[in-house]
């Protein structure tokens, strides 16, 4: 699914859930848990560099 559609369906959700009365802080909360389970995320730690070291976000 391309982002703008996701985007998309994001905004759908949160007015519809808006109209049928849910609070908007949970009708956004429900909209971002869609898109984060509709696009491939993951969490990274910080792994030691063996040219500098030190703490660096490379992935090798």
């Amino acid at each position: 699914m391309s982002n703008g559609w996701i985007i998309l369906c994001m905004a759908a959700i949160f007015l519809g859930l808006g109209y049928a009365g849910v609070p908007v802080a949970f009708a956004i909360i429900s909209g971002v848990l869609f898109a984060v389970s509709m696009t491939h995320v993951s969490l990274s730690t910080p792994r030691r560099c063996l040219r500098c070291r030190s703490s660096c976000w490379s992935v090798n």
